[in-house]
């Protein structure tokens, strides 16, 4: 049988190791809580436990209204002052997503792999797509470096780490309905705040578009295995491309509960995934099920 194992952040929760959001936030407390206020969390009672989807709810017009805008209408006016007020946001959002860049490696590198045991056995020769930056795979189950593809990077090699969002806002346009130019005086310095927000986003098509040679090489999987993987909206396109590739595969899912089991079944399905194909069971239970 060949298998495809999905690799999700509840896998390494599952074997003791600090890597939810919460676990983020205390390591990285005084930088996040400095930055809080420019991303929507109202009724949150763990600041920033929803990272990536938190990263989406930036508000540009926060951070710009802290500026003084220059009174166009003085004596006193110079055009000087518009760059100024420009170089000003962009020296903010810049350090902004540096810093918080910054903190989100500076504590994965931080994550010790060293005391964590094997909990389970993977069937021989399969493939194996992680989601997380550790080395889970390879330094406790021994999984062949060549087996692994880490899509968002991996604390061992220099590549960059990725993360994000994946919110669709639409920001306003540069033009009207009849082609005339929306801009404004201060246009360039509301560009400059809006700036975190892309700079922010989980870029999913242009990593599919750019390991499409990797994706297009799963064609031949019997069977899918998702370990401790939210399905989150964030991450669905890359499942769905699995999908496209093996629409005949079985699906065995982790979940810890109920309701969880029921959302996975859920986001399977509506990427065309047929309900007959999908099996849920908890994490202790998946070399069980794959034996049946």
């Amino acid at each position: 049988m060949n298998v495809l194992y999905i690799i999700g952040n509840g896998f390494d929760r599952w074997h003791g190791l600090p890597t939810s959001y919460c676990d983020f936030y205390k390591y990285s407390k005084q930088t996040l809580d400095q930055y809080k206020y420019f991303f929507e969390q109202s009724g949150v009672t763990e600041p920033w436990s929803d990272f990536e989807n938190n990263l989406g709810e930036y508000d540009w017009e926060l951070l710009y209204c802290e500026y003084e805008q220059p009174n166009l209408s003085s004596e006193s006016f110079r055009s000087s002052y518009v760059y100024g007020l420009e170089d000003g946001i962009t020296e903010q959002t810049e350090s902004l997503v540096s810093d918080i860049t910054s903190e989100f490696e500076s504590w994965v590198n931080s994550i010790d792999i060293t005391n964590v045991s094997p909990k389970m056995c993977f069937i021989p020769e399969s493939k194996f797509l992680s989601f997380n930056y550790t080395n889970t795979l390879q330094s406790v189950y021994k999984v062949p470096h060549g087996h692994v593809k880490h899509i968002h990077g991996n604390v061992d090699t220099r590549e960059k780490l990725i993360f994000g969002h994946c919110s669709m806002r639409m920001e306003p346009s540069e033009f009207d309905e009849d082609g005339y130019s929306n801009s404004k005086y201060f246009h360039d310095a509301e560009n400059a705040a809006r700036k975190p927000l892309a700079a922010l986003k989980k870029p999913v098509e242009f990593i599919i578009d750019n390991l499409s040679h990797w994706f297009d090489s799963l064609t031949d999987i019997d069977c899918i295995v998702v370990l401790g993987h939210s399905l989150n909206s964030v991450d669905m396109p890359y499942f769905k491309r699995i999908f496209e590739f093996n629409p005949s595969a079985e699906w065995v899912v982790s979940c810890y509960s109920t309701s969880e089991c029921e959302k996975h079944r859920g986001s399977l399905v509506n990427i065309g995934i047929t309900i007959d194909k999908i099996r849920t069971c908890d994490l202790d239970k998946i070399s069980e099920v794959l034996d049946q």
